[in-house]
């Protein structure tokens, strides 16, 4: 299991030999977790596996919550023996989880390999490697991995014009952002967020653009947005305002990126188009009876979908 959901089908090529930095601890911590954390789902709910998601959701803040506290003991006690950093990051275990001692002590050793990695920065690219991933993805035409957008893999945008005036400068400098939106620029995300323990292994890096990016931060899947706001009783275009910017990403997210239809991967569909559909077109559109399409499937008039993007 995954806490993102989301595999890649590719890889890129790069190496890198410090077997520290490019472990993924963060998943392994979050699998340890979610064998120990777990709410029953009230068994009166109809497609009660439509909200596994609230698991993932408590698991992914308890995952964040050990991690932000271990990083604190690990400054505090940088210069005392390892043997006292483990007693402590087990008691910080143990404020929170009602476990026997031996979990608590695995937590807190999964714990002492997290915190000095994200403390020194250890997980970040080196500028080899990101000028090598970013060469890889360019000769192979790599896509978003999340929204499938075709991505711009300039180096740099156009400058914004400077004035003397500082307020002027802002106003500028605000023009071109916006004239870049929706935001296609080439980034490296790691698909398990460095500041929650995750690697810079090949496995866990992926071509994004800068707008999923923004979205999913530290994040470490899509049970962590707030998916009760997306809901409207609206119909026909105007729904498309409810779904757009982050309810549209947690819905891709949901779907690790693929077409809920026919199942291709969107940076694999061959044109950029995005449909919101229905399961039950007599209920409203909210986020457990959406799901989005690729172009093909949502060109299909018998499924009656909104249009999400162009």
């Amino acid at each position: 299991m995954k806490p993102s959901s989301i595999t890649l089908d590719r890889k890129y090529a790069f190496r890198d030999f410090s077997d520290e930095k490019s472990e993924e601890w963060g998943e392994r911590l979050w699998k340890l977790l979610r064998m120990h954390v777990a709410v029953d789902i009230a068994p009166v709910l109809r497609d009660r596996d439509r909200y596994e998601y609230i698991n993932d959701r408590l698991v992914n803040f308890i995952l964040a919550r050990l991690v932000t506290r271990g990083v604190q003991i690990h400054k505090a006690t940088s210069a005392l023996p390892e043997e006292v950093r483990l007693e402590q990051w087990a008691e910080a275990v143990s404020d929170v989880l009602n476990v026997a001692q031996e979990v608590c002590d695995d937590m807190a050793w999964h714990l002492s390999k997290i915190c000095p990695r994200i403390v020194s920065g250890g997980a970040k690219l080196s500028n080899y490697q990101k000028r090598t991933i970013k060469r890889f993805a360019r000769a192979n035409s790599h896509r978003c991995y999340i929204c499938g957008q075709h991505l711009e893999y300039a180096d740099a945008k156009p400058e914004a014009v400077e004035k003397e005036d500082e307020g002027e400068a802002t106003k500028e400098v605000d023009k071109v952002e916006k004239a870049f939106a929706p935001r296609r620029g080439f980034e490296i995300d790691h698909i398990f967020a460095q500041k929650r323990g995750g690697g810079r292994s090949s496995a866990n890096v992926a071509a994004c653009c800068e707008d999923c990016n923004k979205y999913k931060d530290v994040l470490l899947s899509y049970a962590d947005f707030p998916l009760e706001n997306a809901i409207t009783s609206s119909v026909g275009k105007n729904v498309k305002a409810a779904f757009g910017g982050r309810n549209k990403f947690a819905l891709l997210w949901r779907q690790s990126g693929s077409c809920a239809i026919c199942g291709t991967k969107f940076h694999d569909t061959e044109d950029e188009r995005l449909f919101l559909v229905r399961r039950n077109r007599q209920d409203s559109y909210h986020s457990m009876n959406v799901d989005i399409a690729c172009g093909q499937c949502g060109a299909d008039q018998s499924l009656e979908g909104v249009q999400l993007r162009e």
